[in-house]
């Protein structure tokens, strides 16, 4: 496993909502559609985007140690 869990998401900025103008909507493929109103994202459906979902905090830690003592190595 990575370091971080992924899922593909058709992404949209919201451009004529009346509460959301301008805040990214997100329809998740395994979710299945988010029913709105106007049914704008059931109609999402270009699923190409990879959205990070999780983090593995202790492989995450490791890589920013590991990268810093190698940075330190090389300036010493």
């Amino acid at each position: 496993m990575g370091v971080f869990t992924t899922e593909k998401a058709d992404i949209r900025v919201e451009t004529v909502g009346r509460w959301t103008k301008g805040m990214t909507v997100c329809n998740f493929e395994k979710m299945g559609g988010m029913h709105h109103f106007g049914g704008t994202a059931s109609e999402q459906t270009d699923f190409r985007y990879t959205v990070a979902m999780k983090l593995d905090h202790a492989k995450f830690c490791d890589l920013i140690v590991d990268s810093l003592e190698r940075l330190v190595r090389r300036k010493g």
